[in-house]
Order: structure tokens, then sequence, then C-alpha cells
């Protein structure tokens, strides 16, 4: 003990002293250069029915924390074949987004897919992009869905990737599989050769991992036979036993990882070792340790880092990687949300009321599902994905089960999955070498637009050219652009939900509208995807009989039901609108002007109806003047001065005042022109506006989303609803709030005697909170 306690005193000197090293200058670049981006997405469903609508909520995450890199987020729907059926790009606030797919209703029932990534994304391997499989079901298919046979491979991995002959070895078997994992399992290890003999049992943590320990010999060889509660049986070898090597050993006590190092026999005067630990690739440990032929402990503290997965790698003195180790930190408590149900009812048709409490409220984070019991659980959580299933090689089967609970049995089944696992995002022979992700796929600010202004068919070159943008809630925004020396202007930033119609009109009466044209090109594009898709765990058989089994009528019910209530929705949402009485000169403005040339703060002078006179020969620009207080006409205050005949820019020549039917006056560029003051005149010969004659295309922006309508029985009219199955009781992608906290309202349904309530989001501080709890009613 006192000899390990002088080598920790040493170890502490010597990393006080220690030049950078190789590894730690790869992985800082790494870091700066190359951050990872990683998605999550939460469904208000796992298995769907075709023409129901799939609906989601996005997390993006950079390392921990909520992305600040990537505005956007491409996801894309995929059947078996990799046929791609639809796609969406969804804009992400903070990292955060909501988006849905409907269903087509002929639909074959059989295996989906949904892909997720940023343009960033692409930069890494094609297999790191967010993928989703999800069952489609459909009573009216010609094939039908068949669960694949339980079917198992087992795995046996070292903690130090390799066993060490005359010393104690941790041990972690690991069953793998294309369809299903038994419920539990369990094994012994023996010599091979020597089946009397058991040096060790184990059983299995849950579906997928189990741990033991055992003192290996040399020039002997360890098999271990597994057996699932169904009774079938495999035998595996164990890794080989190394006279010499690195035993390896990390694990979390209380603020502390304790890292056990033992290195046996290697034939080195090398005495110096390097250890390094990386959380999201940000350094957190460099030390560099010396010792001789004995154990070595090495405390390596928590306080400071965020939860998550701590990545220990140790090198020798030439920065050959020997070892690595993932660790599961538990370094801070966890950000809980809290349900205080004020109202609940599981009878029929009851509401229930509830407030979710959190250490601080940032709604649009919050996404809330509440369920019956039997609507099946998803394999992945919040939690799961931000701290594991993103950065290990092989995909857990249960992911979201590690996280359930944070007991001692599920952390220590988490520390045995992590001994088979390795780190994903790159390999230190990489990263040294000089070998990092490529940068080609630049980081996205929401939308952008290429223009090119054409004049018949030749590009204009450096020109001002003027666009107004008109939204479907009839607002709009005037924005000046200037073409480079190949024709095209740059749109970037632009958040644009559903469409836009764009008008375009130059400054100049040089060139007529009509021979002036603009082409849009989006920029942000999808990339299909070119490998394979994962094998899933059905077979797509054909539909042996008619029958409909009583799950899939409950969902065809509930589909219909929810069509109906939509349906109704809708009719009551077409409320006639009765339009204010306008009067005379408002009737006269709409008439003349176009959209361009209308603002709320336009002054508006009507002569067609008598509200204001002018002599017949007055000077027009000189009656503006008086009238509009501090306007200037001969630039003192730099601001230039912009003359329109009828929506079109005037020369010198102005129309009889006698012929004006009105004037409108906008201040420093309000209305069609920017930077200067604009007069508008309007002729009674004019034809009204020309708004419908001006070109004009159409940008289409991001997909507008359709909401869950919910069932209000307190409104009579869902006394039309007969019969009330429903398992999803309730899904908002954005979490209403009322002092500070989450509000859930919703209906029951017929049935339901038991609600699973799931709650995922971020804190204002960018921490994550995810709860699953489950309400029974009393027997």
């Amino acid at each position: 003990m006192r000899k390990a306690l002088l080598l920790i005193c040493f170890l502490k000197i010597c990393c006080t002293l220690s030049a950078q090293s190789k590894a730690e200058t790869a992985l800082n670049k790494y870091y700066e250069k190359h951050p990872v981006e990683k998605v999550f997405i939460q469904y208000d469903n796992e298995s769907y029915l075709a023409g129901e609508t799939v609906r989601f909520k996005c997390y993006v995450f950079k390392g921990y924390l909520p992305t600040d890199l990537s505005s956007n987020l491409y996801i894309e729907l995929y059947n078996q074949d990799k046929q791609l059926l639809d796609k969406s790009m969804i804009p992400l606030f903070n990292g955060i987004g909501e988006g849905s797919f409907l269903l087509n209703n002929q639909l074959p029932e059989g295996v989906y897919y949904i892909r997720a990534y940023t343009a960033w994304m692409l930069n890494f391997d094609e297999n790191f992009p967010y993928l989703h499989t999800f069952l489609v079901y459909n009573p009216q298919s010609e094939y039908q869905l068949k669960a694949k046979p339980i079917r198992w491979a087992a795995q046996a991995f070292a903690e130090s990737g390799q066993l060490i002959g005359g010393v104690e070895n941790n041990i972690s078997i690991r069953l793998f599989t294309e369809s299903f994992l038994p419920p539990s399992w369990e094994g012994v290890i023996k010599e091979k050769g020597d089946a009397s003999k058991i040096i060790s049992t184990f059983s299995s943590f849950n579906q997928e991992v189990a741990s033991t320990k055992f003192v290996a010999e040399e020039n002997k060889t360890y098999q271990a036979t597994v057996t699932d509660n169904y009774g079938n049986t495999r035998t595996i070898l164990l890794p080989a036993v190394r006279s010499s090597g690195v035993l390896f050993k990390a694990k979390q006590e209380g603020d502390t990882v304790i890292c056990k190092i033992l290195i046996k026999g290697r034939q080195t005067t090398e005495k110096k070792y390097l250890l390094l630990g990386q959380v999201q690739h940000k350094l957190i440990y460099n030390t560099t340790i010396a010792f001789r032929d004995s154990l070595l402990v090495v405390k390596l503290p928590t306080a400071g880092i965020e939860n998550g997965l701590l990545h220990l790698t140790l090198f020798d003195s030439k920065e050959v990687p020997l070892v690595e180790r993932l660790v599961f930190v538990y370094a801070k408590p966890l950000a809980k949300a809290q349900l205080v149900a004020d109202t609940i009812s599981f009878k029929p048709r009851a509401l229930n009321s509830w407030q979710i409490k959190t250490d601080s409220t940032n709604s649009y984070s919050y996404a809330a599902l509440v369920a019956d019991i039997n609507q099946p659980e998803s394999k992945e959580n919040l939690l799961s994905s931000l701290w594991l299933s993103n950065d290990i090689t092989y995909r857990p089967y249960h992911p979201a089960w590690y996280f359930n609970e944070l007991n001692e049995h599920h952390k220590e089944a988490l520390d045995a999955l992590l001994v088979s696992e390795r780190w994903r995002w790159f390999t230190w022979g990489n990263i040294m070498d000089g070998r990092f992700p490529n940068s080609a796929y630049q980081r996205e600010h929401y939308l952008s637009f290429t223009g090119t202004v054409f004049r018949s068919r030749r590009l204009l070159l450096n020109t001002p050219v003027n666009l107004l943008f008109s939204f479907g809630d009839s607002s709009f925004a005037y924005h000046q652009f200037h073409t480079d020396n190949s024709g095209s202007f740059q749109i970037d930033g632009a958040l644009l939900l559903d469409s836009a119609k764009v008008f375009y009109m130059l400054n100049s009466n040089k060139y007529s509208a009509k021979s002036i044209r603009v082409v849009f090109e989006l920029n942000n594009k999808f990339k299909r995807l070119l490998g394979s898709l994962p094998q899933s765990n059905y077979l797509v058989t054909r539909r042996a009989t008619a029958a409909i089994d009583p799950l899939m009528s409950n969902r065809a019910l509930a589909l219909k039901n929810q069509l109906l209530v939509e349906s109704r929705y809708k009719k009551l949402e077409e409320i006639v609108v009765k339009a204010k009485r306008q009067s005379v000169t408002e009737q006269l403005n709409k008439r003349l002007s176009s959209t361009f040339f209308q603002t709320s703060n336009e002054i508006v002078f009507d002569f067609e109806n008598g509200k204001y006179v002018m002599s017949p020969g007055a000077d027009i620009l000189a009656w503006v003047r008086q009238h509009v207080g501090g306007l200037a006409f001969t630039g003192y205050d730099k601001t230039p001065m912009y003359v329109y005949v009828d929506e079109m820019l005037a020369g010198k020549d102005l129309p009889l005042a006698n012929e004006v039917a009105m004037i409108k006056v906008f201040r420093n560029g309000e209305g069609a022109i920017s930077n200067g003051n604009v007069i508008a005149i309007y002729t009674r010969s004019g034809g009204g506006s020309n708004m419908l004659s001006m070109p004009h295309a159409i940008l289409k922006g991001y997909k507008t989303q359709k909401p869950l309508v919910p069932f209000n029985y307190a409104d009579e009219s869902f006394g039309i609803i007969n019969e009330d199955r429903r398992e999803l009781l309730y899904w908002e992608t954005v979490l209403p709030s009322n002092n500070g906290k989450g509000v859930i309202h919703f209906y029951n349904n017929d049935v339901t005697k038991t609600f699973r309530v799931v709650v995922t989001g971020f804190t204002n501080a960018g921490q994550p909170v995810y709860m699953q709890q489950v309400l029974q009613a009393k027997q």
C-alpha cells in the first residue's frame, strides 16, 4: 500500500511537468476542429398503422449539450427496400425541433426506417447518422409482419482486452442477435477439456449482458457455456491467456474513478507510461506515470466533469496505446422532473390535470407523452442516446434499460456492457497520424437560396434587385440584393415556414419588368443513404388469414376516431371572419397600390374621393413638401429621394396634377425602396395595382407540422365518438407552462387503468431531463 501511495504522489508531479504529447495534440485538434453532433428523436409511438401520422420531437447534441452548430435536421423515411418515401427538413432552435410524416394508408405492412442527420454530420462515417427502425401495420396488406424466432450468439470480453495469467480478470459475457434475446440466461466457465470443474458462474443482469471474474492460469484455455431460460445453449471460447501484458481495471467509487494498473512481464526498460482520459473529446486527465513491476492505483477525481462516458487510454513511452477502457461516470445529480397530479382519474373519458415541476422550465425543449401501459415502451430514451448509444460501436439491445433506474444493479450491468465496447468516433492510430474527418460539409444557418437574375436570356451582373416576400399570414418583408459577377446573389439564414411568394423588380425603369426573371435554387441538399439498412427482427410473409388482430382493430378504431375529430376541428376553425368596413380611401389604396408599396406607417393623400385637392397646374412635389413636414428634396440630410409614378421609377416628367388619384409618402425607405424617402404617385389611368402582373417566384421553406388534435369530452360535439380505445392519450412537443411549471391536460379513453407518462427535455442550463412514471388505478 505504501508503494502504491508513493507512486500516486509521483504521478502528480509528473502530471505538472510533462510536455504535451502527440496523443494530446491530436485529441485537442479533434475537439476543436471536429466537434461531434448526435441525434435523439422522441416519437409518439413505437409502431404505426398505415394512414397514421408519425409525430416526433428532435434533439441534436454537440457533446452533451444542445447543439449550437446546426440549425437544420434532415430526416428521411425509407422502406425496407431502401426506397425513399418521404423527407423533411426540420428547423432547429437551440438544437431542438419537431416534425411529422403522414403515412400513406396504402403502405404495405412491413419494416420502415427513419434516418436523420445534420449537414455537419455528413463529414463523418455514413454509419454515424441516426437510424431508427419501426413497424407499420396494415390489415389490408397482402403481406404481414412475423417476428423472427429467438436466435443469439455469445461473446466473451476481458476488461483489459486480454486475459493475464496469475491474476484476477474481469470478464463480460454479451449476447448479440438479429431477432430477439431471451428474457434471462446464465452460464459457467470451465477449462477446455475438463468439463468436471467449474471455474466460475454468471447470471445475466438483463437480456444482454453478464459478468464474472476468475484467476486465469497460463497455458490453459477457458470456455463459457451459456444457457437461456428456453434451454438454448451456446459454448464459446474466452480470450487467450497471456503470460505478459497490461491488466487495467477501472471503476467509479464515490467521487473518484479508481484505476488499477498492472504491467506484467514486459521485456522493456521503459518505466514511464501515459494515461489520458477524455469526455466527448475534451481532455480531462493527462497523467505521466512511472512505476516498476507492481500494481499501481490511480485515483481520478470526478468533480467538475459531466455525467457520461469517460474514455481512458494507457500509452507506453512511445505513445503506442496499450489498453483502452470506457467507464460511465455519475458526476452530478440528475435534473429531475416531478409530476404533481392535481386531478387524476381513470374513469372513462375523465379529465386529468397535472403539473410537471423541474429545476428550471424551458418549455420549447420539453415533450410530454401519456399513453396506455399497453403501448410498447421505447428501447431508446433521451439519456441513453445522449450518454451511450451514439458513442459506442455496437448498439445495445435495450439502451434505455441502463438508465431507467440508477441503482447498483443497473450500474453494474452498464459497466459490464462497457467492457465489451470501445470508443466509436476515432482510433488513436488514425488521429495521431493526422487522419481526421473531412470538412466538406459546412455548418448551416437555416435555409440558403441562390438567386440568378436574367434579362431575357442574358445575366444581369452587378445589379441591385428588390425582392418582396409575401407570406401566408399576409405579412411581407422587403430586401434589396446585389448580383455579383456571375449574375447571382445569396439569401442566407432564411427561417421560412411553408412557402413564400417572392416578387422582384429593379430600381431602374431601363428594362421592362416582364423581361426580368429571377431563378431561385435551394442550397440545402439531402444526401441519400448509400450503404445498406440494418437487419430487422421481423420477417414479412404473405398473409395467411383475413382475421384482424385485436390490437390492430383497436388501432384502426383509434385512427378512425382521430380522423373524425380532426374533420370536426377543421370545420370549427372555418369561422367566418367579418372584415371591417373599409373607408373609401382604404379601398382606393388597396386597389391602386401593390404590396411593395404598402406599410403601416405610410402617409396617404386621396384625391380621387375629394379628401385632398390640388389646383390643376400645381407642382406635385412642392405640394407634397408643404403637406409633409421635414421631407427633404435637396438631399441636405444625405437621404436620397425616389419618386415613382404608378410604381415605376419616374424621370423628370411627372403627370399633371389633375391626373393624380392618390399620393403616398414613405420615410426612410419604408415600402418599396430602402435607404431613402419615397413618393409614390398614382394616376387616375394607372389601372390599379400591378402586383399580379409583376414577375414572381415561389420559395419553398420548412414543412408546416400537422398537430395532434386532442380529444375534449367537455365539448358536446365529441359525443359522436361511440367507442374510445386510444393508446396515445396525450402528446405535446412544446409543453404548455404556467408560472414556470409544465401543464398537462387530457381526457382518458374508455378502458385505460394504467398510465405511462414520459417527459423529455433540457433545463435552461442545458442539463437533460428525463422522467418515466407509471400511474395505476388503485385496486
